[in-house]
């Protein structure tokens, strides 16, 4: 496939380490009360954040089982180590024999953004993508590729803190197919003393577009309301709810928004559990406290590994003394220190708790705060077997081993929409 690099006014700034990509989304059906043709689903890997948009022809059950099964398709191709070129397309192949039969087809757009910001977006018979640079948005030129009975678009871009990307399903380009379209068209937007005051005479006050609203409409309404000073996390709903304004009556179409916000990722880092052999113990430490984030040391026999090899003073602390949780410690230079097992059991049982329940502070409260700022959280886990934790005083209270708690915990993490690192040491 042929990539098209778009210059970027940031370019020159240097790379991140992470950057993160949040996720802004509105969605209705054609009908109320009825499944949605359109699916928005996100992946996230250390290998970087993939936002699919997918249109399952038609409306209804129909529509959200084809796009169901073409989306998890594709993600299940790239949970399988395919690029997400090679993925995206497979599933086109599939599609383009699908079409003109009664088998289930769909639309597709897809954005896979890398931890340092470079981005690739593909696009299957969807409107092109949108993105947004400071208070100016423009179309992204996709460069066409020919497929035997369709068309497919790619494009390369690098993006930066603050820059977004929208996607939108047909639903809000058609809107107002062929109907009056109730918002005048504001002078070319090249223009640098462009400006609309709102003053416009009647007979330009609406017009008829075979087309529906199109990519350019909603450009111009995006630019419109950026230079009104909207808050850009606020465009997917209101260019969502001016589209179905546009359908008016009639039901129109399944409509999403999707923007894919990027900012500057927090990281927290959390250690628990000895290295496989001790002489790995120095060299693990050291990558552990020059990795980027907060630094978490969960286990006494890990944080006394990490005291020695630092040579810092290893301290009990006090202050965190409480009746139902775990001791802390204290090491110059870590965030947080406390008990292992104890500490990770307890966060598992209230990290779908709100923290204004929370009582009192404790190394676990902390802990549920580090990692719930957190975007991307990465576990290093000692291999080694710990005599302590094969106690089986841990067993009859129903605490479970390291082994059995990080991958648990590690679901819930990626349920709240982080992305989530197991290193084994």
């Amino acid at each position: 496939m042929v990539v098209f690099l778009i210059p970027h006014p940031s370019s020159l700034i240097p790379s991140m380490n992470y950057l993160h990509v949040e996720l802004f989304t509105t969605q209705s059906s054609k009908h109320p009360g009825t499944p949605c043709g359109d699916l928005v689903s996100v992946e996230r890997s250390p290998a970087g954040a993939t936002f699919l948009l997918v249109d399952g022809l038609g409306h209804g059950i129909r529509a959200n089982i084809s796009a169901t099964f073409h989306s998890a398709l594709l993600l299940e191709r790239i949970r399988g180590g395919a690029s997400v070129r090679q993925a995206f397309s497979d599933v086109v192949t599939i599609l383009d024999h699908a079409r003109g039969t009664d088998l289930p087809w769909a639309a597709l757009s897809l954005a896979h953004f890398l931890p340092n910001g470079d981005a690739t977006i593909l696009s299957y018979e969807m409107p092109a993508p949108i993105l947004i640079h400071g208070r100016h948005a423009q179309v992204l030129p996709l460069r066409a590729i020919k497929t035997a009975s369709g068309i497919l678009g790619e494009i390369h871009c690098v993006c930066r803190p603050g820059d977004s990307l929208l996607l939108v399903s047909d639903g809000i380009t058609q809107a107002g197919l062929g109907q009056k379209m109730g918002s005048p068209a504001p002078r070319p937007l090249s223009s640098p003393n462009h400006r609309f005051n709102g003053s416009v005479p009647p007979s330009l006050a609406f017009s008829m577009s075979p087309e529906g609203w199109t990519v350019d409409g909603v450009l111009r309404e995006i630019n419109l309301k950026l230079a009104e000073g909207m808050p850009i996390t606020d465009i997917p709903e209101y260019i969502h709810g001016k589209a179905r304004q546009h359908w008016g009556a009639q039901a129109g179409d399944d409509c999403t928004t999707l923007l894919a916000r990027c900012r500057e990722g927090i990281t927290s880092n959390l250690f628990t559990g000895p290295p496989s052999t001790p002489k790995k113990d120095a060299q693990t430490v050291r990558d552990f406290v020059q990795s980027e984030g907060f630094h978490i040391i969960c286990g006494a026999s890990t944080a006394q590994i990490a005291a020695r090899e630092l040579r810092r003073p290893l301290d009990v602390d006090q202050d965190a003394a409480s009746l139902i949780s775990p001791p802390a410690y204290r090491i110059a230079g870590m965030d947080l220190v406390t008990e292992g097992a104890v500490s990770l059991n307890q966060l598992y049982n209230i990290i779908d708790a709100p923290p204004e329940k929370f009582e009192q502070k404790s190394p676990v409260t902390e802990l549920h705060t580090l990692l719930s700022v957190s975007d991307r959280v990465r576990f290093w886990i000692g291999a080694a077997v710990n005599p302590a934790g094969e106690s089986i005083v841990f067993q009859q209270q129903g605490i479970l081993h390291r082994r059995q708690i990080i991958p648990l915990l590690a679901d819930k993490l990626r349920e709240k929409g982080k992305m989530v690192e197991i290193h084994y040491v």
